[in-house]
């Protein structure tokens, strides 16, 4: 790959993926690793800033489980670089798993997303995930 725009472009999905990954995976400390030092992440009416906020954010992390109680599906993104910074916009559902095995999609929406170059590669600087859609069933 010697184009650097999609070098770029490439390196910033994996950070977006990872995200989706680890959360499912509830892997919140590597969620953490995936913001620059002093990243915001502005979800469900809590604005958390820099590292140590946006890790108590998330709850304590337990055993990892033999399989992912949810999943997070990432689609039609949009990643625009310039320079050492980047916007990225992408459509997701999470689906999650009950315990009798049966699924169901619990929420849909976009992330609004802001990343930036660092010596340790692309991070999150601002991630504000947009709810469009919630499942009614209970």
């Amino acid at each position: 790959m010697d184009d650097p725009a999609m070098r770029d472009e490439w390196a910033i999905g994996r950070v977006l993926a990872r995200y989706c990954r680890y959360l499912d995976d509830q892997r919140y400390d590597d969620v953490v690793s995936l913001f620059s030092p002093d990243g915001v992440l502005d979800s469900m009416g809590t604005r958390a800033e820099g590292r140590e906020a946006i890790r108590a954010f998330f709850p304590s992390e337990g055993p990892v489980a033999e399989r992912p109680a949810s999943m997070h599906v990432l689609s039609n993104t949009l990643i625009d670089v310039d320079g050492d910074t980047a916007r990225a916009e992408s459509d997701w559902v999470m689906i999650q798993r009950e315990e009798t095995g049966k699924t169901s999609i619990v929420l849909a929406g976009r992330y609004r997303d802001e990343l930036e170059r660092l010596d340790e590669g692309w991070r999150l600087s601002s991630r504000t995930p947009v709810v469009l859609a919630r499942s009614t069933s209970g």
